[in-house]
């Protein structure tokens, strides 16, 4: 695997937890929420796609699982802004 994969996937899950336990504390639990649960889909299609191979994608085994985990933590971390967005 490669190095930037694991940068990239801790960088995201770093900015992701401490903008959620941020907001948490500020009493805006559902912008947390909601993060997670782009988080958890995402990453359970993403999974379903790289690591075994669906729609198109080699198969990929746990390099799939990184990467998938890798760009699920950034997509719950960009659903933040769009959740504010959407409450002004």
């Amino acid at each position: 695997m490669n190095i930037y994969t694991f940068v990239f996937r801790d960088y995201f899950f770093f900015l992701l937890f401490t903008t959620r336990a941020f907001t948490d504390g500020l009493g805006i639990t559902t912008a947390g929420l909601a993060s997670m649960i782009i988080t958890c889909f995402t990453n359970i299609f993403l999974n379903w796609m790289l690591i075994y191979g669906n729609l198109g994608f080699e198969p990929m085994g746990v390099k799939g699982a990184a990467i998938a985990s890798s760009l699920a933590g950034g997509a719950g971390l960009f659903a933040f802004p769009f959740y504010f967005i959407q409450k002004i």
